[in-house]
């Protein structure tokens, strides 16, 4: 319905985005599938409030990286993904301002869109690991995944105290699974987010 309707003009530039995370949303439901955040950290930046800078300071908080990614096992069929990268690149961004290399990590190919509009760090990764495919944001998040997929370092799978309390917990019956790691993303966000609601 979503792609009828922004085909037929119905739905305005601004509200694209909106459109496009709708129609990746059935991925989600047709493949088993994981959303992790690796990591995050926050600025703080201050400007003044009037234009003179003579009066008091804004202080708001800003994104400062992010390592994210989504995991799609979808066996043999990866160009589904494809075609719908393929869509979205297309409409957000172009050889003008882009460039689109290979790269490759733990003996896995993948690629890496890098646009000039945002900062180094904020890249886009995509590629296969056998029956998944993952699609990254942030530099370095894939080479992560990759490394990890090939148990380069330990994982949380080797990690005895999990395989237990997953045992315990039936873990591997259950719909869906979540692992934070609070203390990490304390350490990350408390410098600048400390004491801020």
């Amino acid at each position: 319905i979503m792609a009828f309707l922004n085909a037929s003009g119905l739905i305005p530039n601004e509200g694209q985005v909106f459109v496009d995370v709708a129609a990746a949303l059935p991925l989600l439901g047709e493949f088993e599938h994981a959303i992790v955040l690796l990591d995050v950290s926050s600025k703080i930046v201050r400007r003044p409030t009037t234009q003179d800078s003579t009066g008091p300071e804004r202080v708001s908080l800003r994104l400062d990286q992010l390592q994210g990614a989504v995991i799609l096992r979808v066996g043999g069929r990866h160009r589904e993904v494809l075609e719908l990268l393929n869509r979205v690149i297309g409409r957000y961004t172009n050889a003008e301002v882009a460039s689109l290399e290979q790269q490759s990590c733990a003996g896995f190919k993948f690629q890496q869109l890098a646009d000039e509009r945002l900062p180094g760090w904020a890249v886009w990764q995509w590629g296969r690991l056998d029956e998944f495919f993952v699609v990254t944001f942030g530099a370095g998040t894939f080479d992560e995944i990759a490394r990890t997929y090939s148990r380069q370092p330990p994982t949380l799978g080797d990690d005895r105290w999990f395989a237990s309390a997953t045992v315990k917990t039936q873990g591997d019956r259950a719909f869906t699974q979540w692992f934070i790691a609070l203390s990490k993303l304390e350490a990350r966000l408390a410098p600048t987010a400390k004491g801020r609601q």
